[in-house]
């Protein structure tokens, strides 16, 4: 009994979903960052919360004035308040660098 091999040559073309394999397809969104300025905070906010930012101003001032009294500190320089419309948002920012999933905000 005689055997025989042959070989078939397939021709092969890319795939299309493999032109952008291992690339990160994650969109994401572009904030546009506004700030209210008050005597000891900037609050760093996006048009999305517009509605909320003010509200937020007060209430940092309003703890600063407490905290400040109690603890017999002030600040020197205005510090910086970031507020964030959802946990999505936040996620997506890098200002903080890695600060990991634990990080609440």
């Amino acid at each position: 009994m005689a055997m025989s091999a042959g070989a078939v040559t397939v021709p092969v073309s890319p795939l299309h979903a493999q032109g952008y394999f291992g690339q990160n397809q994650v969109q994401y969104d572009r904030l546009n960052w506004r700030v209210i300025e008050t005597e000891h905070f900037l609050i760093h906010y996006y048009p999305q919360i517009a509605d909320v930012a003010p509200d937020a101003a007060r209430m940092a001032e309003r703890s600063y004035a407490r905290l400040s009294r109690l603890m017999a500190h002030q600040f020197r320089e205005k510090k910086p308040v970031l507020i964030f419309g959802s946990s999505g948002d936040f996620a997506q920012s890098n200002v903080f660098g890695d600060l990991g999933e634990g990080t609440g905000g």
